[in-house]
């Protein structure tokens, strides 16, 4: 689900768009950083179209940051993380659990290699 939000000056509250047209509006969502939090609990979500859906909101602001300042961690974890080497990791320790031939394992990488 593509998420956006922003502050609604008409009627004056924070909201966050998700999809097409479902809107999100909460007294508890007060501030831009609330805002920012629901945006990301819903952005990238597979929810079907009216689907309803329960998001937690921190009571205090400070729970807010700190939630959002372990996400923006995670991400820079997620992209500075070298996926191939972990990939490679993982094949060998499928490799060794089967107690796969080393010419065995060449036939599965050169037939990976194809895709």
């Amino acid at each position: 689900m593509n998420a956006d939000y922003g502050y609604d000056e008409e009627d004056e509250v924070w909201e966050v768009t998700a999809g097409r047209s479902d809107r999100i509006t909460d007294p508890r969502i007060d501030t831009e950083d609330r805002a920012w939090y629901v945006y990301e609990a819903v952005n990238g979500r597979n929810v079907k179209s009216g689907e309803a859906t329960s998001i937690p909101v921190p009571r205090s602001d400070d729970g807010v940051e700190e939630l959002l300042g372990a996400l923006d961690e995670d991400c820079r974890e997620v992209e500075s993380t070298d996926i191939e080497a972990l990939e490679a990791e993982i094949d060998e320790a499928v490799y060794d659990l089967f107690d796969l031939t080393d010419e065995e394992r060449e036939v599965i990488e050169e037939y990976l290699e194809v895709f």
